[in-house]
C-alpha cells in the first residue's frame, strides 16, 4: 500500500497520507487507474514557481478520487509525482540523482535533469498556438514542475542509446521489460492500452 511506500525509520514523508491515498498501491500509479485527478488547476497559481517534491505534492492533498482505484485508465502527472517520492523515500536520494545514477546509461551525455538557471547546450525553445492558431514563444513554466512526470530533458540520439539498453536488460531485466509492456485492464477487464508507464497501442 501507498502509506507502507511513503515511510522510512524516520517516519512518514508526507506527514500523513490524504485520507483517500492509502487505498492507492505501486501497480495502479504505474498503469494510471488510481483514480486520482489528472487536473492541473492547482498548479496554475504555481506556473513560474520552482517547487519541490514536498511543496508540489500538498496542492493536491483536498482533492477527492475521481473513482475507485482500478475503474477506469486516466493519465494523470499526480501518480507519477507521488511514485517520484517513493523513489526518493525508499532511494534515500533526491529524485534525479536516482535517475541519473541507476536509469540512465554510459554515452547519454545530453541527457539530464531540467533546470532554469543551469546553461543546458542545445536546449530547444517550446512554442504554442495563440487564439488565433499562430505559433508563438511558449510562455515560461518552472521545469520543477516536471519533477518525476517530464522533468527530464534528453536527445533522439540519447534516447536511441536508452532503448538499446533496455532491449538487453541493462537497466531493467527481461522479465520486469515484459511486465511493464504487458498491457493493462481494468477491474471489469476492459484493456487500456497502457502498461507500466508505456503507451502500448494508440491512446486509451
Amino acid at each position: 500500500p501507498l502509506r507502507a511506500a511513503l515511510r522510512t525509520q524516520h517516519g512518514e514523508v508526507l506527514g500523513s497520507c490524504p485520507a483517500v491515498w492509502p487505498v492507492i498501491t505501486i501497480r495502479p500509479l504505474l498503469n494510471q487507474t488510481p483514480g486520482l485527478t489528472s487536473a492541473l488547476s492547482p498548479l496554475f497559481s504555481n506556473l513560474t514557481n520552482d517547487l519541490t517534491v514536498a511543496q508540489l505534492l500538498p496542492l493536491y492533498r483536498d482533492r477527492p478520487l475521481d473513482f475507485s482505484p482500478g475503474a477506469k485508465w486516466q493519465y494523470s502527472n499526480l501518480n507519477y509525482w507521488i511514485l517520484g517520492k517513493v523513489i526518493e523515500t525508499i532511494g534515500r536520494e533526491p529524485y534525479a540523482d536516482f535517475v541519473t545514477q541507476h536509469v540512465l546509461v554510459r554515452g547519454m551525455a545530453n541527457t539530464r535533469y531540467g533546470s532554469h538557471d543551469a546553461i543546458i547546450r542545445g536546449r530547444a525553445a517550446g512554442y504554442e498556438k495563440d487564439e488565433q492558431g499562430r505559433w508563438i514563444n511558449a510562455r515560461y513554466f518552472s521545469p520543477t514542475l516536471g519533477y518525476s512526470a517530464g522533468g527530464f530533458l534528453s536527445t533522439p540520439a540519447d534516447m536511441v542509446i536508452w532503448y538499446a539498453a533496455l532491449s538487453h536488460g541493462q537497466i531493467i531485466s527481461k522479465r520486469m521489460l515484459s511486465a511493464a509492456l504487458t498491457e493493462g485492464r481494468t477491474k471489469d477487464g476492459k484493456p487500456t492500452a497502457y502498461g507500466l508507464g508505456w503507451y502500448l497501442s494508440g491512446s486509451a
